[in-house]
């Protein structure tokens, strides 16, 4: 990416070469090519929001998130943008370590990752829920899609009015057709979802999904 960049600077190659930097763990050097792409766009105001996050710089991720929002009101990674905001406003004590956990993901130090994400899990704060969700993808970047599924059912067992469950039970179809290739308990999963929380947005997005196998065949 350094030689694009000197041959033809694009923000294509700044945002490569920042996702490459933080997978390495190098936020400080991620954030200086970021300001010298000179102008906000909204991948570079998310990857800041992302950064300060990885650093427990809660104040400065909150600036970002809000601009984001500010300024690119339409953007596909307002979401989870926002999402981020959301666990800033809840999170506690154990918001610095679950940041930690967070970043462990993203350096790809699964292991690590799932030892911090086991010991927030036996909190009892907002936290706890959102480290199940952080444990089970911990579980799939491993290739253990059955110990992930169990990380996402062990939420709804513990916090059952958790308002992560819609997230939890999508994400379970997600393996259950992505990693496992389990397409019946896709749909199950999915009905499932449709059924437990109808105005959920995930439910949703279930909706779409299993009408694109109930779709009836063209007749010839």
């Amino acid at each position: 990416y350094l030689s694009v960049i000197k041959q033809r600077p694009s923000d294509e190659a700044y945002y490569g070469l920042v996702a490459t930097l933080i997978g390495q763990g190098e936020l400080t050097e991620a954030k200086a090519y970021l300001a010298k792409m000179g102008k906000p766009t909204d991948r570079a105001l998310f990857s800041l929001s992302q950064i300060y996050f990885y650093e427990a710089q809660f104040e400065s991720c909150r600036k970002y998130i809000s601009a984001l929002n500010q300024h690119f009101s339409t953007s596909p990674l307002l979401n989870d943008a926002l999402e981020m905001g959301v666990l800033l406003t809840e999170g506690g004590e154990n918001l610095s370590t679950f940041a930690q956990a967070s970043f462990k993901l993203v350096l790809g130090d699964y292991e690590d990752g799932i030892t911090i994400a086991q010991q927030l899990i036996k909190q009892k704060d907002n936290i706890a829920e959102h480290s199940f969700l952080l444990l089970a993808n911990l579980y799939r970047a491993k290739k253990e899609p059955n110990l992930a599924l169990s990380a996402l059912q062990e939420l709804k067992a513990k916090f059952p009015l958790s308002r992560l469950l819609p997230k939890a039970k999508f994400e379970q179809a997600r393996i259950y057709q992505e990693m496992l290739k389990d397409e019946l308990k896709f749909q199950q999963t999915l009905e499932e979802l449709i059924v437990e929380f109808p105005g959920s947005p995930y439910a949703s997005i279930g909706r779409n999904l299993l009408a694109t196998y109930q779709r009836p065949e063209p007749i010839h």
